[in-house]
């Protein structure tokens, strides 16, 4: 996973140099053993002829109600990666139905994602099984204060 992992976040760090970094591979594998100890997470993995060829992790969150919003329980696809070598097979595809079947057999009816604006094919990929925005997030960026205008 953690080499899977790189192919995307390569995309990342290129795109956004001033918030990413290129982590070591033993932190990146540091990491998910960390998430996959967590009650709330889940990760599958894509295979072909016993090769891992893609991953997707998901949270489960539960929200109780609050003076704005009401409770709620939705599932969070935090990571979809597949190697660039095996893309438009179908495994991201697999992936996401694998997270999407477990959200429902666990009554969950909501999915969710978040895609950074920079990365358009990713956007068309989810788009075209089913995603669609439901917040954009804004930045403005500004001076620290003292530093020259």
């Amino acid at each position: 996973m953690a080499v899977l992992n790189g192919f995307v976040q390569r995309l990342h760090v290129a795109a956004h140099p001033e918030h990413f970094r290129t982590p070591r591979l033993r932190d990146v594998a540091d990491w998910f053993a960390t998430l996959l100890r967590q009650p709330t997470a889940a990760l599958w993995i894509a295979e072909l002829d016993g090769v891992a060829v893609g991953y997707v992790s998901a949270l489960f969150h539960e929200q109780p109600e609050n003076p704005f919003c009401l409770a709620r329980r939705w599932c969070e696809i935090d990571q979809v990666a597949v190697d660039p070598a095996y893309q438009r097979r179908g495994a991201a595809r697999r992936l996401v139905d694998a997270v999407v079947a477990d959200a429902q057999a666990n009554g969950i009816r909501d999915v969710e994602m978040t895609v950074w604006s920079f990365n358009d094919p990713a956007q068309a990929a989810f788009h075209k099984l089913g995603f669609r925005p439901r917040i954009v997030r804004l930045r403005r960026q500004v001076s620290p204060a003292g530093s020259p205008k």
